[in-house]
């Protein structure tokens, strides 16, 4: 007889949660509980999921160094990370609104301006931090939002029954301070080497900063240590409900295919190679410095295109705003707040130069199934990912893959925004109390 996982684990949760445990008694109930799944493991009784979030056929994905790929697509159950920028973003110059971020720079506390995010999710976004003047006739088309790190939790059939996995993208050094430096050149993409570390850059003028950067961001890559730009980590589980801690990422060798808890040698790990070539600039300025580490854009095109201005006054914002062609979802106001809602249904692509794991209308998970780890994981790819591993979007610029020899690329990735502007609908008017006095000396007193 076959008994329901899901309906045993919440009591073992509920009765551990009920109970006051000493620090040994509590490891002692984990252990326990580990072993009892071990248990239910062997005896096949495995955890269900529903079916759209296993693999299954979708359309060939186009990329545009070599056309379309075939293969299978699988929806995530999860897609967070930590992320640096929000955008609302156009094909035109300049202009933009960021919703959220300021960029990866170290201010005085040397921690890496970041937030935590999840594109599964649908996310409230209030005010920005950067409006730069746009007109209203431009079209915005897309949201561009820029990680440090990636995780990317989902389900696999496997031999024994259904597995959860989760990959980490990783963006950035951690710890970044002995990452090399360079100077970027006049040329896009040409740079110079420092001779230094970010370390020396940093402590030159503040002693102590060395070690505030690695105390503040311990937690960068959710506390993963000594990763570099480029690595693909796997984090293997039997039940969903059991969560990836650090200690549970592995790397996968390359030269034996397995995976280790500890980084093999730089040849040997599973990467994307350009971003792990990045150059990372440190350049000092008033308060702390400018350090550009790196991460990674991953942009997912507007469902409906947008009209998005902002005017920027002296203190004050105007916006207006409304959605492509429909007159009567126009908005004006002074303070912003929007809900994006990423659309990541079918955004794992499964390919392989070597294996076909391309799907009928009834999946048939035969190779999956039989294919090993460490070659399944190789053949699974977040699509935005993909669009610049296996294409010739420039090396120098991860993720920057909008538009390659005049083709507009597509990430596979889609979102919805609704945006609410309140408040003020006019600039405030700035005025001199003495009319005789020269305007330009009383500027900012408000009337």
């Amino acid at each position: 007889m076959k008994y329901r996982l899901i309906a045993l684990l919440p009591i073992l949760l509920f009765m551990s949660s009920c109970i006051d445990l000493s620090d040994s008694d509590e490891e002692k109930l984990k252990e326990g509980l580990s072993e009892l799944l071990l248990k239910l493991r062997g005896a096949n009784l495995v955890e269900e999921v529903d079916p759209d979030l296993l693999p299954q056929n979708c359309a060939n994905f186009y990329l545009p160094s070599s056309g379309s790929k075939a293969g299978s697509c699988i929806t995530p159950m999860s897609v967070s990370g930590n992320v640096v920028s929000v955008n609302l973003a156009g094909n035109y110059f300049g202009g933009g609104i960021r919703l959220l971020g300021g960029g990866s720079g170290l201010g005085q506390s040397f921690a890496i301006e970041g937030s935590e995010f999840n594109m599964e999710n649908p996310e409230a976004l209030g005010g920005e931090d950067n409006a730069q003047d746009t007109a209203f006739s431009e079209l915005n088309n897309r949201i561009e939002t820029k990680f440090n790190y990636l995780d990317i939790k989902f389900a696999l059939p496997r031999e024994d029954g259904n597995a959860f996995w989760t990959i980490k993208y990783v963006f950035v050094d951690n710890p970044f301070t002995d990452t090399a430096t360079y100077t970027a050149g006049n040329v896009d993409g040409e740079f110079t080497a420092t001779g230094e570390t970010v370390a020396d850059c940093i402590e030159d003028a503040y002693p102590d900063a060395v070690q505030d950067a690695i105390d503040n961001n311990a937690n960068l890559l959710g506390g993963l240590q000594d990763a570099k730009a480029g690595d693909i980590l796997i984090c293997r589980k039997d039940f969903s409900i059991l969560e990836c801690s650090d200690s549970d990422f592995e790397w996968l060798n390359t030269a034996t295919n397995q995976f280790s808890a500890t980084r093999p040698a730089a040849s040997d790990v599973y990467k994307f190679d350009s971003l792990a070539d990045h150059k990372v600039t440190c350049e000092p300025q008033d308060q702390g410095y400018h350090v550009d580490l790196g991460g990674f854009n991953v942009v997912a095109d507007l469902y409906s295109e947008v009209m998005f201005s902002a005017e920027v006054e002296q203190s004050s914002k105007i916006y207006e705003f409304q959605q492509a062609g429909v007159s009567s979802s126009y908005q004006s106001g002074s303070e912003i707040s929007m809900l994006i809602d990423f659309d990541v249904s079918k955004s794992l692509f499964i390919y392989s130069e070597d294996d076909d794991f391309s799907l009928d209308s009834t999946p048939d998970y035969s190779d999956i199934k039989d294919v090993s780890d460490g070659e399944l994981a190789k053949a699974i790819w977040f699509k935005p990912v993909m669009v610049w591993q296996y294409s010739d979007c420039t090396p120098w610029a991860p993720g920057n893959c909008q538009t390659v020899n005049g083709s507009q690329v597509r990430s596979g990735i889609k979102a919805n925004i609704n945006v609410t502007l309140k408040g003020e609908t006019e600039h405030s008017v700035f005025v001199c109390e003495d009319s005789a006095e020269d305007t330009s000396s009383c500027l900012g007193n408000e009337e």
